[in-house]
């Protein structure tokens, strides 16, 4: 009897050869926004829930994503697509399935305040270095002259404000709240809760 060599074998294609399941996410895009509440209910998870607004390049993730937008830049995102996302949270879950929203530094900007403010969404975002504030006191400062003595210390958390840009309107919808972290660094974070709260988070 005649051995085939390889080469007289009938090629399978890679398709062919892939699970049923890999060809279906191979052709088939699902709906995000359907993903999001699948998910949420394969899990079983109740609100409210504690969101994490974060950035990632994909290779390694340790945390449950039910929501994204897909970049063809590098970098941070812009306000225009933070909104657009929490849009699509709110449209989906609504803004009372939301005990908190974290978020680092690089995700502020006066407008991006000023939509979380007036969709009463409930957030504490670590604020920059630049970050100069408006309190209700009537006092207009920077950060480094709100941070660099004790008393000014206190004062700035226990007064409510808003960034010195960002219309009247959001007087006092602000809270600042501010300690020095084990490595020295002065960390200020911003939000629209009780301040002691926001550190605890």
């Amino acid at each position: 009897m005649r051995r085939s060599s390889a080469s007289s074998c009938p090629r399978v294609s890679p398709i062919g050869a892939a699970p049923a399941p890999t060809r279906f996410f191979r052709f088939t895009r699902l709906d995000e926004d359907w993903l999001a509440r699948t998910l949420v209910a394969l899990l079983n998870l109740r609100p409210p829930f504690r969101l994490c607004l974060d950035r990632t390049n994909w290779k390694l993730l340790l945390v449950l994503c039910i929501l994204w937008s897909v970049f063809d830049h590098g970098g941070s995102s812009n306000t225009t697509l933070r909104t657009a996302l929490m849009q699509r949270y709110l449209a989906i879950f609504g803004a009372g399935s939301i005990a908190v929203l974290l978020a680092d530094r690089e995700f502020i900007g006066n407008q991006w305040f000023e939509f979380l403010v007036e969709n009463d969404i409930p957030f504490a975002i670590r604020g920059t270095y630049d970050l100069i504030a408006a309190l209700d006191d009537g006092r207009v400062a920077p950060r480094a002259s709100l941070t660099k003595r004790k008393s000014a210390l206190r004062h700035l958390t226990r007064c409510r404000g808003r960034f010195r840009d960002v219309p009247e309107r959001f007087a006092g919808a602000l809270g600042f709240a501010a300690k020095r972290s084990s490595d020295g660094e002065m960390i200020i974070v911003v939000t629209n809760r009780q301040p002691d709260r926001a550190l605890a988070d």
